[in-house]
């Protein structure tokens, strides 16, 4: 990566690349990020659009990219709409006016993570849960108390509709949704709220955790282990047999976690400690290394590159679900990279460019 960016600089610098042809934007826009670490869906509009007006590319072939987009795009907006339908029914955003209601971001996450057309349950699937675990994490990050979110804790890890009788009312409507939704997957939910509670504990303690301690809990609360275990399961080419070898993926599974935890810290720690939320893998690190926060967000950059080598690194499949799921697995950090490395954070606050890449993939036809 150094060697090749110090190359293409000094390209540009020297004029070597020439202004016709598009060749120069597509240095340009190489420099400006990785194209391994862009989403793709994004990356297709815009090569397309770069495409204009360069008289090496195939006429027909452009043609063809451009009805293939607005007809896949066509398919995006029936199942938001459905999605929508099935969001207004559970009546949630009406009743629990305090969590972050983002469904078109949510379908977003889910299209970045697989965009293709035959991956529509998948889609489908993944986004009803991100909207659950957006309501979780906001219950526990900024609404229950303490008491509050033991009782919910218990019940999910329980996973039994009697415990509900103890439960406020909007822990009651937010259980039940899940319990509807997943309840062959109680387990995995049991997980996911047992890593809020422990960030609810330590914000409550008012005690930062250690940077082990703290990424360990922040694997399972970034909820990129239940992501992927929903997103194997629904799989066209599952079998049995590939269902019992899912425990070996853990450690490329890892990798896809640690970077999506990451991202996230780095583009929302200042917004979350504003609203009063749990120390951020930043705030961690300079806490033990006793660092600027200049330098430790410098270090963490670094740390991410590992992560992204060792997650290249695994990116080799024998079948159509390992091709399938290994994709899966670098599409969420390169979600993250979309949503928290430009402006912040780019899915709690949705406007800016969130907003306009929302309309330009699930709304805006390119011209033909």
């Amino acid at each position: 990566m150094d060697f090749a960016t110090k190359q293409l600089k000094g390209f540009m610098e020297e004029g070597s690349v020439p202004e016709t042809g598009g060749l120069r934007e597509q240095v340009a826009h190489a420099l400006q990020l990785p194209l391994n670490w862009r989403l793709e869906r994004v990356q297709h509009r815009w090569f397309i659009e770069a495409c204009r007006g360069d008289d090496t590319i195939n006429p027909l072939l452009l043609e063809f990219a451009k009805l293939d987009y607005n007809l896949v795009q066509d398919m995006y907006k029936s199942e938001l709409r459905e999605l929508s339908r099935w969001w207004s029914g559970l009546m949630l955003a009406e009743k629990q006016s305090f969590f972050r209601d983002r469904l078109p971001e949510n379908y977003l996450w889910a299209l970045g993570f697989t965009y293709e057309p035959e991956s529509w349950r998948c889609r489908m699937i993944q986004t009803k849960i991100i909207c659950l675990l957006t309501l979780i994490d906001d219950i526990y990050d900024v609404y229950g108390t303490l008491d509050e979110l033991q009782l919910f804790t218990d019940a999910v890890d329980r996973w039994d509709l009697t415990a509900m009788d103890k439960l406020p009312e909007y822990m009651k409507l937010c259980f039940f949704a899940i319990f509807n939704l997943v309840h062959e997957e109680g387990y995995r939910w049991g997980d996911q709220c047992k890593s809020y509670f422990e960030e609810a504990k330590w914000f409550h303690h008012g005690r930062t955790p250690m940077l082990e301690e703290y990424m360990e809990n922040g694997l399972v609360s970034i909820a990129g282990p239940i992501i992927l275990s929903h997103a194997y399961c629904v799989a066209k080419d599952l079998t049995g047999e590939a269902l019992k070898i899912f425990p070996n993926y853990h450690e490329i599974t890892r990798s896809s976690s640690i970077l999506f935890r990451l991202y996230d810290d780095m583009g929302t720690s200042t917004d979350e400690l504003e609203r009063g939320d749990v120390p951020k893998y930043v705030q961690c690190y300079m806490h033990e290394k006793g660092v600027s926060e200049e330098v430790a967000r410098r270090e963490i950059r670094e740390l991410m590159r590992k992560y992204w080598r060792e997650l290249n690194a695994s990116l080799s499949w024998d079948s159509p679900l390992e091709e399938y799921f290994m994709n899966i697995q670098v599409n969420i950090p390169r979600m993250a990279q979309f949503f928290y490395d430009h402006e912040g954070d780019g899915y709690g606050k949705a406007y800016g460019e969130t907003k306009s890449q929302i309309i330009l993939l699930l709304f805006e036809p390119i011209q033909i």
